[in-house]
Order: C-alpha cells, then structure tokens, then sequence
C-alpha cells in the first residue's frame, strides 16, 4: 500500500480542518458562556441593579431638592440656580451659575458686614465706591473720608448758622483757630503739617482732657487722630487688676469708661464721640505700653505728639525715633486755643 499524499488528499484534510475549526468557533460562541455562568454572577447583576436604583434615587433627589430650591427662590425674590447632572446623577454648575452665586455671596457680605460705629458713606464717598471697588481699602484704619468726623463741620455749621453769611463766618473762625494750632504745633520746627486725613497719635497727661476739648475737636475734624492718656499714680490704683477676677475686671473696665467720658463732658468745646470716637482714647500706664500702641499702626503715622516735656515725654521720643517714627514734644499750655 503506498504512503505517498496525493494533492488531492492534501486538500481534503485542510478542508475537513477547516470546517472543524469553523464549527468549533460557533459552538464556542454560542454555548461557552453559559457555560462559565455560576451563583457569583449572580451575586454581580445583583449589585449592578443596585448601583442603577441607587443613581435613579439621586436623581429624583436633586429633581426634588432643585424644585424645592426654586420654589423658595421664588418667594424670596431670588434667581434659583440651575443644576446639571452627569452620568453619576452628581450634580454640576455651569462657570456662569458660578460667577452668580460669587456675586451674590459678594452682595450678601456687603449687605451684612458690621461696620464701625464713626463709619458713614457720603454722597461722593457713595460714588467712588460704585465706580472703584477698591475705594473702601485701607491699612487697618477706616479712611478719613469714610468716618463721621470728615462731615462733622458741614453738618454743625449747617444746624448753628441761620444765614449763608453766618455759615461762612462760622467756617472762618474754625479755620483761623485750627490755623493757631498747627502754628503751635509745626512752626517750631519749620515742617508743614500733614494733609487733611492723615493720622495723628496724639499722648496727653491724665485729667488735662476738660482743658483740650476744642484742641481735639479742631485736630478730631481735620485728622484721623488717636489719644493715647498717659496715667498718673493715683489714676493706676483705679485701673489695675490684681488677681484677674471677673468682679476687679468689672470695677477696672468701668473705671476707664469713667476716665473716656471725661472727654465729652463739661463744657464740651465741640468734642462729640462722632468726632473722637471712645475706642480711639487709650488708656496707658507707661512708656512701654503708648510705645507698643503706636508701633502696632500697620501704617506709620505722620506725627506722634506728646504733650509735655518731663523725662517720660523724652523717653517716649527717643523710643519711637529709633523706630522710624516723627514724634514732636510740647508743652500743654503752648497748644491751647
């Protein structure tokens, strides 16, 4: 019998391979994922239908919290905002729904932020604020133009003048007077005084607040100016705590309200608590305590003027000097009007 492979049984055998590869690949196909079916897969098209419900709950949640959220913005005259939702059913804002809600969160600050009690906008100081939002910035201080003191002389002379006459008369006379001081103050020592705004720190000896009323009024109107009360012995037993109880705390905060109200009392020389506000007289009890208080300006301020001449008045000078600081010395009775 011969062994020899003709071509034509060659070519029978790869067609009969053929066609058996071809079947298997079909039988595979169709039976050999049920085949691989077992109870853990189950357990996975299980979880899958929970994930699914789980998405459908989230979304009809955010339907129902947006519907809320329209309804009450509604009635509160508000623009609710849209939501968008991926295929996770998570909730997504648009940029411009972002910049929105920036908005009214900048509006709702502005509305509600607590404003200092010397603090009031007028008609300009309105303007400028609407045409630059930087207008209201400032190094810890409110700026001159924003407080009540920039207005109070407008505001008197309008209420004690009857006649435009005697309105301009009256401007007059606090002009020359406040011309007297900066004379007093300044000319001494050949330097101009400060621009009407800039801040002054002013240090006076205790119980000389009666006698300075109009000297605090006229700097008070033109300045932004801080007192700094430089406290004698007798005034310290007062104003000391000692063992820090909540009763000595009381009796020391009610003693320096009593040491504050002296400024507005007695005659009362145009001195109002809309010109010198009370949070800007200070309290010290030595050198190193005014030095501390003017140091911590985070802007230097144009002078530092201490009324009196004795060796802490000179302490005080060489202190803040050393520090940057423009501090003149004067005598209480050469600055008074």
């Amino acid at each position: 019998m011969s062994t020899d492979w003709t071509d034509e049984d060659i070519e029978s055998v790869l067609k009969t391979t053929a066609c058996a590869v071809i079947v298997a690949g079909i039988l595979y196909c169709l039976f050999f994922p049920k085949i691989r079916q077992d109870p853990e897969d189950g357990q996975g098209q299980v979880q899958r239908q929970q994930q699914n419900a789980n998405v459908q709950q989230r979304q009809m949640q955010h339907q129902r919290g947006q519907a809320r959220g329209q309804g009450q913005g509604q009635s509160q005259g508000r623009v609710p905002s849209r939501q968008n939702y991926n295929r996770h059913g998570i909730g997504t804002s648009a940029s411009q729904e972002d910049d929105e809600d920036e908005d009214g969160i900048v509006a709702y600050l502005k509305e509600h932020t607590r404003k200092p009690p010397h603090f009031e906008l007028s008609s300009t100081s309105t303007a400028a604020s609407n045409s630059n939002n930087s207008a209201h910035r400032h190094d810890g201080i409110v700026p001159f133009r924003l407080t009540k003191a920039s207005h109070c002389e407008m505001k008197q002379k309008a209420a004690l003048a009857d006649t435009e006459e005697e309105a301009q008369a009256k401007a007059l006379e606090v002009r020359k007077d406040r011309a007297r001081i900066f004379a007093k103050l300044f000319a001494s020592n050949n330097i101009l005084p400060p621009g009407r705004g800039g801040t002054l720190v002013l240090s006076i000896p205790s119980g000389r607040a009666a006698s300075m009323q109009k000297v605090l009024a006229l700097l008070g109107t033109y300045y932004n100016l801080f007192v700094m009360v430089a406290l004698e012995q007798e005034d310290e037993s007062g104003l000391r705590s000692v063992s820090g109880k909540s009763d000595e705390y009381t009796a020391v905060k009610q003693k320096s309200k009593e040491k504050v109200d002296e400024f507005y009392e007695g005659e009362n020389k145009g001195l109002s608590r809309d010109v010198l506000p009370p949070h800007r007289i200070i309290m010290t009890r030595s050198v190193a305590s005014r030095i501390a208080f003017v140091r911590a300006f985070p802007k230097s301020p144009e002078y530092v003027i201490s009324i009196g001449v004795d060796e802490e008045d000179k302490e005080l000078k060489d202190q803040l000097t050393k520090f940057g600081f423009n501090v003149m010395l004067r005598s209480s009775a050469s600055i008074l009007v």
